[in-house]
């Protein structure tokens, strides 16, 4: 059983496994075209990216196990990723938790149509779906805007 997931700022020690995090999700995405080389993204997770953004890691027993970045001025995730071998232990929703914590304004981010298991995720998470393109971004491929609003209620469909 793993251990309780910690949830901190992010600091410049914590920049390569986050790269490799992203990295290694790409890999390992069949739907996900790789438009960057692996050394180009990791040089992107330079320490002025801390400064620039908002950016928490999720620890579990002392090990990063992912990441969510955003754009503080625009309330806007641009990176959320978990590493495989810790996923669906909670670092995802202990990032997003603290992140909701922060903004409890609202908060907005893309996800691509493909990654279906995201969508799930924010779904539960209490996003709501605003609306889609069909592949207005790098990779070329169709896209999902969701928002979160604190005072935003799902409608219960069963009733």
């Amino acid at each position: 059983m793993m251990s309780d997931v910690v949830v901190r700022q992010g600091v410049q020690n914590d920049l390569s496994t986050c790269a490799q995090i992203i990295n290694d999700w790409i890999d390992a995405t069949h739907w996900m075209p790789r438009i960057a080389p692996a050394q180009e993204i990791a040089a992107n997770f330079e320490p002025s990216l801390l400064e620039k953004r908002y950016f928490l890691v999720a620890e579990i027993e002392g090990k990063v196990a992912g990441y969510l970045s955003a754009d503080a001025q625009e309330s806007h995730i641009h990176g959320f990723y978990v590493a495989d071998g810790f996923r669906n232990c909670g670092a995802g929703t202990a990032l997003m938790d603290e992140t909701k914590k922060t903004f409890p304004q609202g908060l907005q981010l893309w996800t691509h149509q493909p990654n279906t298991g995201a969508q799930k995720f924010y779904e539960r998470h209490g996003f709501q779906e605003v609306r889609r393109t069909s592949g207005d971004n790098p990779e070329n491929l169709p896209d999902i805007l969701y928002r979160w609003k604190s005072n935003w209620k799902p409608v219960d469909m069963s009733a």
